[in-house]
């Protein structure tokens, strides 16, 4: 099945959005007891009315929205004259990850922030084995540079 991939406005899709991203958070999710999901799609729409939102879709043959990236884009508050684009969350429904699905979704979205003047994107990945990403990274030419922790208190 052929996969479409394009730059989308994000209110629109937000009801488009909603289930996927329950999906996405059953599949992904940590400690849930503690953080459960509670997406602010206003405070999305007010980022992307700033012009500092990317979304990035895929969609299958009947425009059904089966894959997303969203990211922030902003001035860094250290590099002030410097865009930096922050992943905050990517996912392609599973029966669709095959092929170069994820990595078009991921070319399209660096092509954006470069035509936005992103000049650094910082994206993370998760640690296990299922979800762990980082091939898809060195793939597409990232570098690891850090490592992420949390802590729930």
């Amino acid at each position: 099945m052929q996969l479409s991939f394009q730059i989308e406005e994000f209110a629109p899709a937000i009801e488009e959005l909603k289930p996927l991203s329950q999906c996405h958070w059953e599949e992904i999710g940590r400690d849930r007891e503690r953080v459960p999901l509670s997406v602010d799609w206003e405070r999305y729409s007010r980022i992307e009315a700033s012009g500092n939102l990317i979304f990035a879709t895929a969609r299958d043959a009947e425009q059904h929205l089966i894959g997303y990236m969203i990211a922030l884009a902003s001035y860094h508050l250290h590099y002030g004259t410097t865009r930096f684009a922050q992943i905050d969350v990517f996912w392609v429904a599973p029966e669709h990850r095959r092929g170069t699905n994820g990595v078009k979704l991921f070319q399209l979205f660096e092509r954006e922030a470069r035509r936005r003047g992103v000049v650094k994107i910082i994206g993370q990945t998760k640690l296990d084995d299922a979800h762990d990403l980082s091939s898809l990274y060195k793939y597409l030419g990232w570098t690891p540079q850090e490592m992420l922790f949390t802590k729930v208190l």
